[in-house]
């Protein structure tokens, strides 16, 4: 087994996606990340607190600085931001994690 090629594989890479001429990258979510958003009770505000954390500029810094920030953003652009930071931390189906080590 190629170490390389398993890392390259199964490890997340951020993901970038532009918004009305704006740039915005998503980072993985941390395992604890992870595990606050799915057991969050407070269903209302858990994927704003998401996109607060792991939505960042080219640099890698923080691009919102609070939470009313985000809350400020359409829901549309707030849907967007949310699936970039699920896309950056979910592992893409099998078959296609199979097709990128072949």
């Amino acid at each position: 087994m190629n170490l390389n090629d398993l890392l390259a594989a199964l490890s997340p890479k951020r993901q970038a996606m532009e918004i009305q001429g704006f740039k915005f990258y998503a980072r993985p979510m941390s395992v604890r990340e992870f595990n606050e958003h799915i057991q969050n009770n407070n269903k209302e505000d858990r994927d704003e607190k998401t996109i607060l954390r792991c939505v960042e500029d080219e640099s890698g810094k923080p691009v919102f600085k609070n939470i009313e920030q985000v809350r400020g953003l359409y829901t549309t652009v707030k849907a967007q931001l949310i699936g970039l930071v699920a896309l950056a931390s979910m592992m893409p189906e099998p078959s296609k994690v199979e097709q990128e080590v072949k």
